[in-house]
């Protein structure tokens, strides 16, 4: 197959329009300086046919190319969605794009630091600057002043190059991040708030995987039973060989339903807790249970209350019963006087009133002990 440069100039032109009417212009007019060399033709109409033939030729061959390069640039300039102006050395901007001037206004001729941040020295290690050093593409991120707030920006420098390789002028490409970056500074209190809570909350909290490896623990959960990360959730709270057998997190990857059951747990320390634990799923976007989250809420306090609680319920109830038997020692002693005075028989009188100290004495004690056990 013969390649465009071996072909014949008309067939090489043959598939681009443009290139043809110029031929056929540069063609027309190599006919007419014949006709003049032939005597055929006066000399002012052979200038006139050749200012009417090659004018149109010219521009066709390099001016209306170089017009829809401008126009396709100046096209693209405004569309792109950045602030864009090119720099020359001094650091004046001597051209900007629609976004650009609508932000900061027409500011051509003035110096980029003065427009982005009402300086007049030029920033500290300025892209710009540096790729007028290195012909390089460099970036930063810097605080500009836009309509009198402060937005932040990622700054693209690149190259404008003459024929001789030479950098001429420099391309500021500058993109609003400021959405972006308070987004990014809302979702990282989030995290810290998240973490705060996570590691403050008075439970011992772990996030298990699905072969019971520790994910995460909190503060307390580590201090209380060790469990750094990678370790298994039965070797550091029952310091087992092997799961559980009616093991909560297990059931809730099974199930994807939240457990609760009541464990006592030996501390690295050798205190015994009692506590009652949680398992809950912890779910992805989709909805797939990722991991299982274990709290443990300590009730040691309220069982030992409840402990406390049990026994002086039964020493109550032992009282009751010892208070009982003295009222009914009263009421028989009642009984015996009144049936002496009834008789006028003052032994039966005296046995009567004997059995009433006696009993009187007894609830004495016992209302001393209680004073005492109060205190």
């Amino acid at each position: 197959m013969m390649s465009d440069e071996k072909r014949p100039i008309a067939t090489a032109l043959a598939g681009n329009a443009r290139w043809a009417v110029v031929y056929g212009l540069f063609v027309t007019a190599a006919a007419v300086g014949v006709a003049f060399a032939a005597g055929s033709v006066p000399g002012p109409v052979l200038g006139i046919a050749l200012v009417a033939v090659l004018l149109p030729a010219g521009y066709l061959a390099f001016l209306r190319p170089r017009h829809r390069q401008l126009r396709t640039y100046a096209r693209w300039r405004d569309v792109m969605p950045c602030y864009l102006s090119v720099q020359d050395r001094d650091l004046k901007i001597i051209d900007a794009n629609d976004r650009f001037q609508g932000e900061f206004g027409a500011r051509i001729g003035e110096s980029c630091f003065k427009v982005y941040k009402n300086s007049d020295v030029p920033c500290e290690d300025c892209p710009v600057l540096r790729t007028f050093q290195d012909g390089r593409v460099h970036t930063s991120e810097e605080t500009v002043l836009r309509r009198g707030s402060e937005a932040n920006v990622v700054v693209t420098s690149a190259p404008l190059k003459d024929d001789n390789g030479q950098v001429v002028a420099v391309v500021e490409m500058s993109t609003d991040v400021t959405e972006i970056k308070t987004l990014r500074r809302e979702l990282e209190q989030s995290r810290r708030d998240y973490k705060r809570l996570f590691e403050h909350v008075p439970c011992f909290i772990c996030v298990l995987d699905r072969d019971l490896r520790i994910i995460e623990s909190n503060e307390m959960y580590r201090n209380g039973f060790g469990g750094e990360a990678g370790t298994h959730c039965y070797e550091a709270c029952k310091a087992r060989e092997a799961p559980c057998e009616d093991c909560l997190v297990a059931r809730t990857f099974e199930d994807g339903e939240s457990h609760t059951s009541e464990e006592t747990l030996t501390t690295r320390k050798g205190r015994r807790l009692n506590l009652v634990v949680h398992s809950m799923p912890v779910r992805d976007d989709s909805g797939a249970i990722t991991a299982v989250m274990e709290v443990f809420t300590d009730i040691t306090q309220v069982k030992e209350l409840q402990r406390q609680l049990t026994l002086m319920g039964r020493a109550v109830a032992g009282m009751a019963h010892r208070i009982k038997n003295l009222l009914m020692g009263l009421e028989g002693g009642i009984f015996v006087v009144n049936t002496g005075m009834e008789t006028d028989d003052r032994n039966t009188v005296a046995e009567g009133w004997e059995m009433v100290e006696r009993n009187v004495n007894r609830v004495s004690r016992i209302v001393k002990d209680l004073l005492y056990c109060s205190k």
